[in-house]
């Protein structure tokens, strides 16, 4: 049977477990995240006919089936350890990657990686913009990069993290094109606000907090800890930009990763700086090895060995959470400790803010 198929089932409805130790896994809630209420214990099962009802139900078909083959296709190129990265990397499953270069991602600070966001959607626009540039002109790349992004979203899925950057994303290209000034937190909230009204349980799943926590932080707060900071000391801007990201998302996520992993990484500057310049090469090689496995799997296997490569550097790098003293663990923390955390942040950059603002 596959997606699409109309089905007659007998059996028994049961209402999941929900989190029976502190701090343990909450089935029930990791499943109406992902718009599931119950499981069903057949006893019989019937296949009436297969028929796709609605436009949206046929577009999850095609998504399904092409993920499905792609998957297939990568699994057969690359190595397990490589190709569940790649996976992961590309379209945000992570489900075929060990626990242990799980836990090395997540200890390092690097989850986001794996959690695809506007990271993969800022390069998708370069990249189109760039190469369509080129070719079309920079008006008709502008169509063609948005034509991309609903492409892109339709491959991994539409989970939430990539529906955020994407509607961001087609927001800031509609702005170029219509000539009008991006409001990034206007455009942050509606993509909040299309996600929510479709399943508001979403707001509970941890990809979805990392991912609207981080580019949050990084709206607030990137410009003001790069120009009063950062400038005064580093004279490289590479660095600049990359250190000003990195502090201003962990800014927002550090509760949430605090209160899911109770582990501050000591060491998550290094990682990410070293991250900051050579993940711009590791997406163009994944996106070239995406599109040659669409068009041609004889032309992929010409890149599979340089893929294998950079991935394999990404998941040394990893092993940053390995050092000795990599990790300092703490108690949760509660809501009145995150309340005046985060009202000591709004009060430092204010009270900074006032006393360099010329008079």
């Amino acid at each position: 049977m596959k997606y699409g198929d109309i089905i007659k089932v007998e059996g028994k409805f049961e209402e999941p477990a929900g989190r029976r130790n502190y701090k343990g896994f909450d089935y029930k809630l990791y499943l109406k995240t992902k718009g599931i209420i119950g499981n069903l214990k057949l006893t019989n099962i019937k296949m009436i006919e297969n028929k796709i009802v609605t436009p949206i139900e046929y577009l999850e078909c095609k998504s399904i089936s092409l993920f499905d083959n792609l998957k297939g296709k990568a699994n057969t190129l690359l190595p397990n350890e490589i190709s569940s990265v790649f996976i992961g990397l590309m379209f945000g499953d992570t489900s075929g990657i060990s626990d242990d270069v799980k836990e090395d991602f997540r200890n390092a600070n690097m989850s986001h990686v794996l959690a695809v966001s506007g990271m993969h959607m800022s390069y998708l626009i370069l990249f189109s913009t760039y190469v369509f540039g080129k070719i079309l002109g920079k008006r008709q790349s502008y169509y063609m990069s948005i034509i991309l992004i609903v492409l892109y979203m339709f491959l991994t899925g539409f989970s939430a993290s990539i529906v955020r950057a994407g509607i961001m994303g087609i927001i800031l290209i509609c702005s170029k094109i219509f000539y009008k000034c991006n409001d990034i937190l206007t455009s942050l909230s509606i993509a909040v606000l299309l996600i929510l009204i479709r399943n508001s349980y979403i707001i509970l799943d941890l990809s979805f907090q990392f991912s609207f926590g981080g580019t949050l932080g990084i709206v607030l707060f990137q410009n003001f800890i790069s120009k009063n900071f950062l400038e005064k000391v580093i004279n490289s801007k590479r660095i600049v930009d990359i250190l000003s990201v990195t502090i201003s998302a962990q800014l927002v996520i550090l509760p949430i990763s605090l209160v899911h992993f109770n582990i501050v990484n000591v060491y998550f500057i290094l990682s990410n700086v070293i991250i900051g310049f050579i993940i711009g090469p590791i997406m163009i090689f994944c996106f070239i090895f995406l599109i040659s496995i669409i068009i041609n799997i004889k032309f992929a296997e010409i890149f599979s060995l340089i893929l294998q490569i950079v991935l394999r550097i990404l998941i040394f790098i990893s092993k940053v959470s390995k050092l000795p003293y990599s990790s300092i663990y703490v108690a949760t923390p509660n809501c009145i400790q995150i309340f005046f955390y985060f009202l000591f942040i709004i009060s430092f950059f204010a009270v900074f803010y006032m006393y360099k603002t010329p008079k």
